[in-house]
C-alpha cells in the first residue's frame, strides 16, 4: 500500500513545512516535513521542492515498514495513520511496540486503546478507528474536523 493524498495532507498540516534546520527540541536538527537525519546540518537551507523531495523518501521509508511488519489488512486510513506514526517514532520503535503486537494479533480495539507515554496524536487514533478528529490548530486558532479516508 501506498500513504493516500489525505495521509501526505495530513502529515504535512501536522509537520508543517520549515525550509531553515532548526532543533527540534529534542536535539535533532530538522528540515522540510519532519525530516531529520546526517543530511541535515545546522544553517541548512532548503526550498519547497526539496522539502516534498525528503518527504517522498521518508514516506517511503515509513510505508516499507508498514508493509513490512503489519500482518493483518488494513483500510486505507489505518495504513495512513500507520505511516504518519512510523515517520514520528521511527521503523525500529514501530517494529517492536505494542501497537503493531496488538494489531498484529487482529486486536484492533487494544491497539487503539491510548496508554500512557503513546505517541500516537488524537487524529491518528481517531483515523485508526475511522472517526472524525480535530486537526492542529490553524492560524487563527479556529479547529478543523476532518476524517481521514
Amino acid at each position: 500500500m501506498r500513504t493516500s493524498e489525505e495521509g501526505v495532507d495530513f502529515i504535512k498540516q501536522w509537520e508543517t513545512l520549515q525550509l531553515k534546520a532548526y532543533d527540534d527540541g529534542y536535539g535533532y536538527l530538522t528540515i522540510g516535513y519532519g525530516h531529520t537525519g546526517p543530511d541535515v546540518h545546522e544553517d541548512m537551507t532548503i526550498d519547497e521542492e526539496g522539502a516534498e523531495g525528503l518527504l517522498e523518501d521518508d514516506l517511503y521509508e515509513a510505508e516499507k515498514a508498514v508493509n513490512n511488519y503489519v500482518d493483518v489488512e488494513l483500510q486505507q486510513h489505518e495504513f495512513d495513520a500507520l505511516v504518519s506514526f512510523v515517520f514520528n517514532v521511527g521503523s525500529g520503535n514501530f517494529s517492536n511496540s505494542t501497537l503493531l503486537k496488538l494489531l498484529n494479533n487482529d486486536d484492533r480495539h487494544g491497539a487503539n486503546r491510548p496508554r500512557p507515554g503513546q505517541h500516537l496524536s488524537a487524529l491518528e487514533l481517531s483515523a485508526l478507528r475511522g472517526q472524525p478528529a480535530r486537526q492542529p490548530s490553524r492560524q487563527d486558532g479556529s479547529h478543523d474536523e476532518r476524517r481521514i479516508q
